[in-house]
């Protein structure tokens, strides 16, 4: 959602000049909005098959899905965020949407995403820049496209948070 607002800003920049000038807004700025939305990346891990929340999620504890019934769904209504955060509680990308009196489901796997119309008249949508038309009963499905590889992420020098048990660097 970011990346799509941040690009939908640099496009209007462009297209609005005067605009953007009367608001202060310069190439640089837009620029910058452009190069942001590029940079942006949603993580798969390869190996296990799945979005990675976060940076070396897959690396973190497992959500104990079978002690948790299934009155205690969805996760983030009946845990506190800390714990989910913390642990892989991340099985599938599957999200429903209410748009304009449509309901629609959209799943995202790794190699595509899977766009079903569960109520209402037919919906036009936008999947990685290609239009596509969702109609009851008939699910479209797209490829989604690979990752950009990017380099990991680091603090800068002496700005990486301490472990705990860890000593304090100012020696107290």
């Amino acid at each position: 959602m970011a990346e799509r607002n941040l690009r939908a800003a640099f496009d209007a920049i462009r297209r609005h000049p005067q605009r953007a000038a009367e608001l202060g807004v310069d190439e640089e700025e837009a620029a910058s909005w452009r190069d942001a939305a590029q940079a942006m990346l949603i993580a798969f891990d390869e190996q296990r098959g799945v979005h990675a929340q976060a940076q070396s999620y897959t690396e973190h504890e497992v959500w104990d899905f079978a002690a948790t019934s299934t009155a205690q769904y969805p996760l983030f209504l009946h845990f506190p965020y800390f714990d989910l955060y913390r642990k892989q509680a991340l099985g599938r990308l599957a999200f429903r949407l209410c748009v304009r009196g449509r309901r629609l489901l959209v799943e995202v796997g790794h190699e595509q995403a899977t766009y079903s119309l569960l109520r209402g008249s037919t919906l036009q949508i936008i999947h990685h820049g290609e239009k596509a038309t969702v109609h009851a009963k008939r699910p479209v499905t797209r490829p989604v496209p690979a990752a950009l590889a990017v380099e990991k992420v680091s603090q800068p020098a002496g700005r990486a948070p301490r472990r705990r048990g860890e000593p304090s660097r100012s020696g107290a």
